[in-house]
């Protein structure tokens, strides 16, 4: 029978044979415990009137997937069920990527916020003059997207109203327009249809935004051979 300090001494080893097996895991796969959580960036925006909100940030649980939430105060006091859906039917939004874009005309919209509506370039058909009407194709919104409206009326859901709003903006009633389909980097700014107040957020820059592609990766790999 071994005695007590063979059986330390034996216990002993395994625990080190156990901790190098386990470091030599994490040598080889970098990656196989979790690693920390990168502090994700944020941008926001508000109109002077304080009557419109921007935020901008990328998605928790898709990579790359640029997120943007447009909020626009609808009424200074509370509405009705009725009155606020009725509100919202009537809501369109307007968007531009340039900073005189609504006084030339270089702006897309919606004339209904609603889910999976895309914006529209203004055509010809609006009234626009030649040179306008060359430029219909805008850079940074022929992808954009809306993939959700809501109201304090709808039941929160995890990919909107992510975010608080700022102190003092909560006052009436509002509507959340949530956006995809956003460049990285673009400033976007945005107007109630009718509306004179706008609002502008840049789009976020997620961190894999920034990873070389394969290929770049390729290029760059060290020449090992001799």
């Amino acid at each position: 029978m071994l005695s007590k300090s063979s059986l330390r001494q034996k216990w002993f080893r395994l625990r080190i044979v156990h901790a190098v097996c386990a470091a030599l895991v994490v040598l080889a796969y970098p990656g196989y415990f979790p690693q920390p959580i990168i502090g994700q960036e944020v941008m926001r925006g508000q109109s002077e009137a304080g009557d419109m909100e921007c935020i901008s940030y990328c998605s928790p649980t898709r990579p790359g997937t640029r997120i943007m939430e447009v909020k626009v105060r609808l009424a200074n006091s509370p509405l009705n069920a009725a009155d606020l859906r009725s509100k919202v039917r009537q809501q369109g939004l307007e968007v531009t990527v340039y900073a005189d874009g609504f006084e030339r005309g270089l702006y897309a919209t919606v004339s209904v916020i609603k889910p999976k509506a895309l914006f529209r370039a203004r055509t010809k058909g609006d009234g626009l003059a030649p040179a306008v009407q060359a430029q219909r194709k805008i850079p940074g919104l022929e992808k954009l997207v809306i993939t959700n409206v809501a109201t304090r009326l709808d039941k929160p859901l995890q990919s909107i109203l992510q975010l608080p709003s700022p102190v003092g903006t909560t006052t009436g009633e509002w509507v959340t327009v949530r956006l995809e389909g956003l460049d990285p980097g673009i400033e976007y700014t945005f107007r109630a249809t009718g509306g004179r107040s706008v609002v502008t957020c840049q789009a976020v820059v997620c961190p894999v935004d920034t990873i070389p592609t394969a290929a770049n990766r390729a290029e760059h790999k060290p020449n090992t051979k001799r």
